[in-house]
């Protein structure tokens, strides 16, 4: 087990399981990639996974429950599919080696955190089907390693923030069907 590089706990239920007893994973020094599905997740970051700080990709899927990945140093790649957590587990969004975020299906997401552009080396940003979603913080402009942003199936997304202008290196804006009172640039 401590050789262990990849860990995925996929609950095969209709119903969201309640995992316990993570905290042994924190003996995994070699864990890289974790996924987890139709999991809840309410106490991880108290007992003992924020030591885990080997981990470069995590990606939850139909899970609940995650309060903070901030404390994954090495993060590289975090994918948020089908939660409905009304907030992001980002913590601080001081997650400066993180590339890549996809954060997708959250129906009930409406803001983003107010820091989000300090996630300063992110090149890839997706944030799909989020039909709530009111509008993209003012920090997004931060993000000036940014090349692909896709804000697709944002129906509640009203407008762009004019700080969007200062991502110099965006070479990919996906706006698929978004309402026609967004103001593009």
């Amino acid at each position: 087990m401590k050789k262990l590089k990849f860990l995925m706990i996929y609950n095969r239920g209709t119903n969201k399981a309640r995992v316990k007893g993570l905290d042994v994973l924190s003996s995994l020094t070699q864990l890289k990639n974790v996924r987890l599905e139709r999991l809840i997740l309410p106490f991880v970051e108290k007992h003992g996974i924020e030591e885990l700080q080997n981990i470069a990709k995590l990606s939850l899927s139909l899970s609940e429950g995650f309060e903070n990945i901030s404390t994954f140093t090495k993060l590289q790649d975090f994918s948020l599919d089908h939660s409905n957590d009304l907030e992001l587990p980002l913590g601080n969004c001081n997650m400066s080696s993180t590339l890549s975020c996809s954060i997708t299906n959250c129906h009930q997401l409406q803001i983003l955190p107010y820091d989000f552009g300090n996630i300063s080396n992110l090149r890839l940003l997706r944030l799909s089907a989020l039909p709530r979603l009111e509008q993209l913080s003012v920090s997004t402009g931060k993000l000036v390693q940014l090349e692909y942003l896709d804000i697709s199936l944002c129906e509640g997304l009203k407008e762009l923030p004019k700080e969007i202008g200062q991502l110099k290196k965006l070479r990919e804006l996906d706006m698929m069907a978004l309402p026609s009172t967004v103001c593009y640039l």
